[in-house]
């Protein structure tokens, strides 16, 4: 179990979605429209004890991730696909099978849909907040 499996199994998730990953780890409203199609971010949050046990240590793991969703001349309707998109996300990233390798659970923490910008771009960014538990053990 590392510090870095939860993040590179929600990269590989979200890959095997369809959805290619934003290169900024960081600023993730520095970037391109034409970038956004398909495109996600996970933004790292704090790692945090939330137990300990002789050389074990339950952490809780702290991500957002971002997806975006571009293209309808409707709000409505672009609002809809994010709900489908975030569907479709959570069966992937909430599942059950992806608790391995330490995770014992992936939490859903809440969503948000906001524009991505004050322009008329027609983007969407749903915002999904996760916590991951998970066993480290340095024995």
């Amino acid at each position: 179990m590392s510090f870095v499996t939860p993040r590179t199994n929600i990269i590989t998730i979200m890959k095997n979605l369809g959805y290619k990953k934003l290169k900024d780890a960081f600023d993730f409203e520095n970037v391109g429209n034409t970038k956004l199609e398909k495109a996600f971010h996970l933004e790292q949050g704090p790692i945090n004890p939330s137990g300990h046990h002789q050389g074990n240590i339950s952490l809780l793991n702290e991500m957002t991730l971002r997806f975006y969703s571009k293209g309808k001349r409707d709000t409505e309707d672009l609002m809809g696909d994010a709900l489908v998109e975030l569907d479709t996300i959570c069966n992937g990233v909430l599942a059950i099978s992806n608790r391995i390798n330490g995770v014992t659970n992936i939490l859903f923490g809440g969503f948000n849909a906001v524009p991505h910008s004050d322009d008329n771009d027609d983007i969407i960014r749903g915002e999904l907040n996760l916590t991951i538990q998970q066993e480290v053990d340095f024995s």
